[in-house]
């Protein structure tokens, strides 16, 4: 059976803020991938717009903004047909890349290890299903246009799909912004969000983590928590950058549970822009001198939960036996010596949940349905949670 553009599958909604133009180029887009069209002649300009029942300059604009994106060519002055590479040049050995951030080793040795664990998942996801995995740094933030351009262009030719693990850090960032503006490739960044349509996610649900240790809290008798954060605010915007990233919302999210369960987490009790160990020591000491110290301490990460209870202890303070300790990510959840309570992400399923995004976009397109994926965290409670010893008013 002769393969054709199934137009009457073209779906343009009303209701959205995006121009007809864009919306009728992603719907073409996702039809030529979904159904292998590389090759295929498409109607013709007229045809579309007649088909559609849209103005034709319309139609002839979202061709030209395709034939711009390499997705479609133009055989002759009226005929377009669709690009054998969008789709078939990669078989029979596909690969996915992930985008580094910096070098590999740095990446492992700051994030904690938990970058790591997202490749790991990555990589067993790819292998099930016969897919390659290449590592692959942007050029140099002082590259020239030709060279982006290449990169780009090499991207699009070598690849089924890129996964994010971060930005660089730095604006503007041309490379990186060119291959996330890259609509030809599928593409998932993970614990971040990006304004381009084009660029999925793989988030990790707070809240179900929240809830659980909400509920915990009650149980031990908490009443009074503070939270321990690295930024001078609970709303953190930071700079401009090409990724939103979702740990910047992480405390309000753990304040409006807790707070949603009766549990008082005043400022009075939280410290903030506690970067490093000794701003941390210095905020713990201001509370303790102040009379406002909580019965327990919620932390952005483990890393800053570990330095909370080492100042604790330094202060004459037992943990949990004074004040209990909570910590998020849950890294090193697995080592038997951990002794710290904490709401663990699922880092590995969400490199999973990645390879599995990018081969769902590349087979039906990405629309706002399967932009977004979340995951659930869940509680591990251990020897840093305890009853409070504060008398419950």
């Amino acid at each position: 059976m002769e393969k054709r553009l199934q137009v009457s599958e073209i779906r343009l909604d009303s209701d959205s803020s995006r121009l007809l133009v864009g919306r009728l180029a992603d719907e073409i887009r996702c039809l030529i991938a979904r159904d292998d069209l590389g090759g295929t002649v498409l109607p013709s300009v007229r045809s579309l717009a007649q088909q559609l029942k849209i103005n034709r300059e319309t139609a002839g604009k979202a061709y030209a903004e395709l034939e711009r994106q390499g997705v479609i060519r133009r055989r002759s002055p009226k005929v377009y047909t669709a690009s054998h590479f969008y789709r078939n040049d990669l078989e029979p050995y596909p690969n996915i890349g992930i985008i580094l951030p910096c070098r590999f080793s740095d990446l492992v040795s700051n994030s904690g290890s938990f970058c790591l664990h997202y490749i790991k998942g990555i990589i067993d996801a790819a292998a099930e299903q016969k897919i390659s995995v290449l590592m692959l740094a942007p050029p140099g933030f002082s590259a020239s246009d030709q060279e982006i351009r290449q990169f780009r262009d090499s991207l699009t030719r070598r690849l089924i799909g890129v996964v994010h693990l971060g930005d660089r850090g730095r604006r503007p960032d041309r490379p990186l912004e060119a291959v996330m503006k890259n609509e030809q490739l599928p593409q998932v960044i993970l614990s971040a969000v990006s304004e381009l349509p084009n660029v999925g996610s793989v988030l990790f649900d707070t809240l179900s983590g929240a809830r659980s240790l909400a509920e915990q809290l009650l149980a031990l008798g908490h009443r009074k928590v503070g939270l321990i954060m690295p930024w001078p605010r609970f709303v953190w915007k930071g700079g401009d950058s090409l990724l939103s990233y979702t740990c910047t919302l992480r405390p309000l999210e753990i304040r409006g549970v807790l707070e949603e369960y009766g549990i008082d987490c005043d400022d009075t009790y939280c410290c903030f822009s506690c970067t490093y160990y000794n701003a941390v020591l210095a905020a713990l000491k201001k509370k303790m001198k102040a009379g406002s110290l909580p019965s327990a301490f919620w932390c952005q990460n483990d890393e800053v939960a570990c330095w909370c209870i080492k100042a604790l202890r330094e202060l004459g303070l037992s943990v949990p036996g004074d004040i209990s300790v909570i910590g998020f990510d849950g890294v090193d959840s697995a080592a038997e010596k951990s002794e710290l309570t904490t709401i663990c992400l699922p880092f590995y399923a969400g490199g999973r949940r990645a390879v599995q995004q990018l081969l769902e976009y590349r087979k039906h397109g990405i629309t706002e349905e399967n932009r977004f994926s979340y995951l659930q965290t869940f509680l591990l409670s251990r020897q840093t949670l305890a009853r409070s010893r504060m008398q419950i008013t």
